[in-house]
């Protein structure tokens, strides 16, 4: 089942606030003259940074024409939750479907994934050639740490609809956090070939080549991300990692501070790591 257009995809983790890619974290004091390293210890890092520490994978938005749930209503989620943009569902889908389909991605977004997903299980097993339901199962299967599961839910979302984005984007994620960097960079590639602005797989990619030690490629990938979107915080973060890397720290500085001053309120504690470092890099010049 092909669906004829979809929403532009809102990330499941971090939440749909925060930036769609893995900012590689700095480290509270790094060595002079040494390469900014990305670990810092557990008992420091934010929720935001916690939030941000896995590859970003897309889910898709609620089935057109059903209210929203009744868990919903009673938590009082703010109208601009439940007024969203829809999927276009398809005509075959029964008002069970649509139900329990938003019913579960209320779930999912208030990171209740247990019953998020009980509720998406009901759904596939009700209307297996539901493509959107596969691709947020696997994503709320990766959230509990069912990578195969998750894997074998997206590879059912892309047989069902072979352009689908977002699926070939979270098959990346998946392989990515297994350490399957080949399988990994082919999905992303993949996700490219059907929407060649698909930010996500940009920068994720470019984390790809950034973790195998192929720089220059993380550099490139890095680059046309930003000729997508200049004003994406984290590709600048993530770019100026890379130069530094491979010893241009003026351009690094450049991207630092595009970083800094691009940053929301989400990203403070890793603002404030970055201006500490550029310091250092101005002591330095």
């Amino acid at each position: 089942m092909a669906v004829a257009s979809r929403p532009t995809g809102l990330i499941l983790t971090p939440p749909p606030a925060l930036p769609t890619v893995e900012p590689l974290i700095l480290e509270d004091k790094a060595p002079v003259g040494s390469a900014v390293e990305t670990k810092i210890p557990a008992q420091r890092e934010s929720q935001a940074e916690k939030a941000t520490k896995k590859p970003a994978a897309v889910r898709s938005k609620p089935a057109a024409g059903s209210a929203a749930p009744a868990a919903a209503r009673k938590a009082k989620v703010p109208a601009q939750k439940a007024e969203a943009p829809k999927v276009a569902a398809t005509p075959e889908l029964s008002e069970e479907v649509r139900r329990d389909f938003n019913l579960a991605l209320f779930y999912q977004e208030e990171k209740n994934f247990p019953q998020a997903r009980r509720a998406y299980e009901k759904v596939v097993q009700m209307w297996p050639l539901f493509a959107e339901a596969h691709n947020n199962l696997g994503v709320v299967y990766k959230e509990l740490g069912m990578h195969d599961a998750a894997m074998a839910e997206l590879k059912k979302a892309v047989a069902l609809s072979p352009r689908y984005t977002m699926a070939f984007h979270n098959l990346g994620v998946i392989h990515q956090l297994k350490g399957e960097w080949k399988q990994a960079i082919k999905n992303y590639e993949r996700a490219l070939a059907v929407d060649r602005n698909y930010l996500s797989s940009y920068n994720n990619l470019g984390l790809v080549y950034r973790s195998q030690n192929q720089p220059h490629e993380a550099r490139e990938i890095l680059e046309k991300a930003l000729a997508i979107n200049p004003a994406f915080a984290q590709t600048h973060y993530n770019l100026a990692l890379v130069l530094e890397g491979i010893g241009e720290p003026e351009r690094a500085r450049f991207h630092f501070q595009k970083f800094v001053d691009l940053s929301g309120e989400e990203n403070q504690a890793l603002v404030e790591r970055v201006r500490a470092h550029l310091r250092e890099l101005v002591a330095k010049r």
